[in-house]
């Protein structure tokens, strides 16, 4: 224990640094949570899929959509989600959304579950995390 004391003592700003960012990550990781939108992993998205016929949504700009996508996904950009017709008839319904990298997605769920949407989930990693365990993209 005194050990542990002596280093924190002698490297406080590296000890400092861990802190704020132990913190950082839980302030992350639970604003997500905090606001209605639940992150998911790969295979997540897929018992979501088949057993709850979630709706598969991607954010990401048309070419990057065209050049591979998670099957019956619909392409929707983010200025659309607003007052995108497809997704107003799913309201009680789940909906995934999946951007490049896992980024721009809690933000763009966050806004789905401000216009009253309440099963909003966004793929942890993105098309990225889903394409490194091996699922199938269709194009």
């Amino acid at each position: 224990m005194n050990d542990i004391i002596l280093f924190l003592l002698h490297h406080w700003a590296l000890s400092g640094a861990f802190i704020l960012l132990v913190i950082a990550v839980i302030y992350l990781e639970t604003k997500g949570s905090a606001r209605g939108v639940k992150k998911i992993s790969s295979q997540q998205a897929v018992q979501l899929i088949n057993r709850e016929n979630a709706l598969v949504v991607d954010v990401r700009e048309i070419n990057a959509y065209k050049e591979g996508h998670i099957l019956n996904a619909i392409h929707v950009l983010p200025s659309e989600l607003s007052d995108n017709k497809r997704l107003i008839d799913r309201k009680g319904l789940a909906i995934i959304l999946v951007c490049s990298n896992g980024m721009q997605s809690p933000a763009l769920a966050a806004n789905l579950v401000k216009q009253g949407f309440s099963a909003v989930y966004y793929l942890s990693g993105g098309i990225a995390s889903w394409k490194a365990e091996h699922l199938p993209v269709v194009k």
